[in-house]
């Protein structure tokens, strides 16, 4: 597959050695999943409805990019700076997001299974995401959960109280 920028084509190994140096880029819908993409700079980026999944994007800079409808299932994000980013409708289940900052992000998503352990989620939105099975012990501190979904097997920071901040579990339905 050839993709385009307007000024020239580029195959898919073209785009992935560019990637380290695309500052607000629109790289919206492509495919990029299992790439290398460690210590990238996609500060601002469109990565609006791309296939990141299996991506390593270890210590990537993606600070205010869009990353809505992103496919991040299964995603290495150690310590990446996704702050004021959006991630909204976006697929985070399985992805690693321990040390990420996501500091005033927009992530309303599917964080099944995520581990977010020792991230920054200060101010973050996380009203409405999936956070079944994922490991929240992160910094909280003025993050919007309300009406986040957890269930039992998702770990929260020492003393933080879900339902003190509207956060629903799913429980298993019972069949009659």
């Amino acid at each position: 597959r050839v993709y385009s920028w307007g000024m020239a084509d580029f195959t898919r190994e073209e785009v992935l050695a560019t990637a380290r140096k695309l500052i607000g880029a629109d790289l919206s819908g492509l495919d990029l999943s299992e790439a290398d993409l460690r210590n990238t700079n996609l500060s601002g980026a469109n990565l609006s409805g791309a296939n990141l999944s299996k991506t390593h994007l270890d210590e990537a800079k993606l600070s205010g990019a869009n990353l809505s409808r992103v496919d991040l299932s299964r995603t290495y994000l150690r310590a990446v700076k996704l702050n004021f980013a959006n991630l909204s409708g976006a697929n985070l289940s399985g992805a690693k997001l321990s040390f990420a900052n996501l500091s005033g992000a927009d992530v309303r998503a599917n964080l099944t299974e995520a581990d977010l352990s020792w991230a920054f989620l200060r101010g973050s939105k996380l009203s409405f995401a999936n956070l079944s099975g994922a490991d929240v012990r992160a910094d909280l501190s003025g993050a919007d959960l309300g009406k986040a979904k957890y269930n039992k097997y998702t770990k929260w920071p020492e003393g933080f109280d879900p339902e003190a901040e509207e956060v629903y579990e799913r429980r298993p339905r019972l069949v009659e």
